[in-house]
């Protein structure tokens, strides 16, 4: 029924849904009476409250009576339920939070001052269920002539979206922190001129053998014996110069383990600029490729040592007769293939591994054609010892073009199989600790677009091996909303040779979204110009629908 009584003129209850409400609702049976008859303090903070553009909530009287404007109203949830807390109690509105809500009012109340409360959890009843959500708001006294406090204004603000936009940023730097924590590369943050580690990950802790306890310490207290190596000066170089500082295969004695052991790292100290684009950190990307360089040096012992068994006549020669098949031979031949003594040629080809015969006889096949033999084979000791042997050798002719003689010598390589056997272990090992880690390595040529990738790069795409990549295609599979962020990372790359990172989402080609997180460095010519970008990729989604 309207209130016939309660036809008030003030304009406040005519601009506004809850002006409105306000203006249609009986009054007369509720405690505060008629319209006409309220508080002159009351329909003035409820002009103000109306008018207002910004979500305000008032509380009057001794039950807390409430009232709100138009931009509070939705976040009752629809319309059914916006309008329903107004000229209700507290208790009613608000009874999960009854006890909270009262206990502030009863402080502004008591003190007569103003409380502000910054993203505070508070249950709401929305749609007629309780939702979870955060607000921002200040409780202000409303006082009358005399100073009493008649009510309590609220001027609120719902922060439910940014809290939860916060929260997801912190769980992402989280995951991202994780990620490289866990990256099979050392990956060290210092900041400041003090050089105090901010992060190290796992792998850079292992390679100087320290825990976590390092961080927030300057890093020449953390490994002083660096620091006597220069490595301080080339930190100061890029905060001085904001150039990066890169080297490979640089030796470096570090205290390990108890000892002072020299290891060998592949490195580069990136500039870390602050907002007014000055250097106020460096992050060091470290690879220990000790074990490449000492793989390799056995190498190039092992080629020394070739050198040297020349010069020392090491290298068994022979003249083998294709007709008679006798055979002459340097000693250092015969001792090659186990024997201290003259033997004949059908010995010396039975000491040929039974699974290499034929690689043999398809050398003799070729040789006798082309006039050269080269070939590689196992070959088997009487007390069953297996060693390697390389073989050249070129054929004479006669004037038929008839194979008559072979003039060559053999070479004992064994040494040089148990190196490169070890070196392709180590890289197997490493290529599976990058498929474990689902880390697919890329090198973006900036002239062409073309992106060279491996499989496990390609994977994280959901690309079968044999497909090409380049950035055209990697756009097209990129979520929209995500290119802009993307390529603007790239472009500021390719113009400041700065680090390359991105988060993106990819549409595999059955549909899927994935996460990726990608990472790279630039590569320079001689003028500076960025050639190309090499990094890795990481797949870091749940796949889902």
């Amino acid at each position: 029924m309207i209130d016939t009584l309660a036809k008030p003129s003030f304009s406040f209850l005519h601009t506004s849904e809850v002006g409105s409400h306000l203006n249609r609702t009986n009054w007369s049976d509720h405690d505060l009476g008629p319209i006409s008859l309220w508080d002159p303090v009351l329909l003035n903070t409820l002009n103000i409250v109306l008018e207002s553009g910004f979500p305000h909530f008032l509380y009057w009287g001794d039950d807390n009576i409430c009232f709100y404007n138009d931009a509070f109203k939705s976040s009752f949830g629809t319309e059914e339920y916006q309008l329903s807390g107004i000229g209700q109690p507290l208790a009613k509105v608000f009874p999960e939070q009854f006890d909270g809500i009262s206990s502030l009012i009863a402080t502004v109340k008591a003190t007569g001052t103003k409380q502000f409360y910054q993203d505070i959890p508070t249950q709401i009843n929305r749609n007629g269920k309780l939702i979870d959500t955060t607000w921002t708001f200040s409780y202000s006294p409303v006082k009358n002539l005399q100073g009493e406090v008649l009510g309590v204004l609220s001027v609120c603000l719902e922060t439910t979206d940014k809290v939860k936009a916060y929260d997801l940023a912190i769980t992402s730097e989280q995951r991202f922190r994780e990620t490289f924590m866990k990256a099979p590369i050392g990956l060290l943050i210092l900041k400041g001129k003090e050089s105090i580690i901010e992060f190290a990950n796992d792998m850079y802790l292992q390679l100087i053998d320290k825990d976590s306890t390092c961080v927030g310490k300057s890093i020449w207290d953390v490994i002083p014996e660096v620091k006597e190596q220069g490595f301080d000066k080339l930190v100061d170089q890029v905060y001085e110069t904001g150039v990066p500082v890169r080297a490979a295969e640089r030796e470096v004695k570090l205290r390990r383990h108890g000892k002072l052991e020299t290891s060998y790292y592949t490195f580069s100290y990136e500039p870390i600029r602050e907002d007014d684009g000055k250097v106020g950190g460096v992050m060091a990307i470290v690879v220990d490729v000790t074990e490449n360089v000492i793989s390799r040096q056995k190498i190039e012992l092992a080629e020394e040592r070739l050198r040297q068994a020349v010069a020392a006549t090491q290298i068994g020669t022979y003249d083998l007769n294709l007709i008679t098949e006798h055979i002459h031979a340097s000693e250092r031949f015969y001792q090659i293939f186990g024997f201290v003594y003259d033997a004949g040629h059908s010995l010396l080809v039975d000491t040929i591994h039974p699974e290499d015969r034929k690689i043999r006889e398809a050398a003799h096949r070729k040789a006798y054609a082309t006039g050269h033999l080269s070939y590689e084979a196992r070959i088997v000791w009487k007390n069953g010892k297996v060693r390697w042997i390389r073989i050249v050798g070129n054929i004479v002719y006669d004037k038929d073009r008839t194979p008559l003689r072979i003039l060559g010598s053999v070479l004992d390589i064994t040494d040089e199989k148990e190196t490169r056997a070890q070196l392709a272990a180590t890289a197997e090992t490493l290529e599976l600790a990058l498929k474990a880690g689902k880390i697919g390595s890329y090198e973006l040529v900036v002239s062409t677009e073309k992106i060279n990738c491996t499989d496990q790069c390609k994977a994280n795409f959901g690309l079968p091996p044999d497909e090409s990549l380049n950035v055209q295609k990697l756009f097209s599979m990129m979520l929209a909303e995500d290119r802009q962020a993307v390529k603007t990372a790239l472009e500021n790359t390719v113009k400041n040779c700065v680090p390359y990172e991105a988060d993106y989402r990819v549409k595999w080609p059955d549909g899927t979204i994935h996460k990726i997180h990608a990472a790279g460095l630039p590569v320079s010519d001689k003028k500076g110009q960025v050639t190309k970008i090499t990094g890795v990729t990481v797949e870091a989604t749940h796949r889902r629908k």
